[in-house]
């Protein structure tokens, strides 16, 4: 394993980000007519991670995947598994994924009231097949609410 890690550290400008710390991301409006409530978060072939959305966000910032996250080949794949929740609207799950510019997983631009709720875990491979997990976050929370 330790010369797989090698290996991989030569291709990346910077270092695998061990224990990562998960994301809390969430965004809220009141219920009314044209108020829109959006919340998703993002794994960037850059070696960060990101949120967005749309409406009053509380947030716990989590770990990027690469440390000083900057400008890397997207030589690496994603999977997204659903531990709690619905499965987002947006986003796919169970996949292993290239990860090439930013892939999200979350909820889409929404006026229907209520809460849209998915707790994530998050891994990355150098290889397609998912062998040899570089980095793994558990408990990354995705909510939208409309309330």
């Amino acid at each position: 394993m330790t010369g797989i890690l090698h290996a991989i550290a030569a291709a990346v400008s910077g270092t695998i980000v061990p224990n990562p710390t998960p994301w809390s991301v969430s965004y809220s409006v009141p219920t009314g007519v044209g108020n829109t409530v959006a919340a998703q978060l993002f794994v960037n072939e850059t070696g960060s991670t990101s949120q967005t959305g749309l409406g009053t966000p509380t947030l716990t910032q989590g770990s990027d995947w690469i440390s000083p996250a900057t400008q890397i080949a997207p030589n690496y794949w994603v999977r997204a598994t659903l531990t709690a929740g619905t499965a987002p609207d947006i986003g796919t799950l169970n996949t292993w994924q290239k990860i090439s510019g930013n892939l999200g997983w979350g909820w889409s631009n929404s006026t229907a009231a209520g809460t849209r709720s998915c707790t994530l875990t998050l891994e990355i491979s150098p290889f397609s097949s998912g062998a040899n997990v570089v980095w793994t976050t558990t408990g990354n929370l995705v909510r939208a609410i409309h309330a």
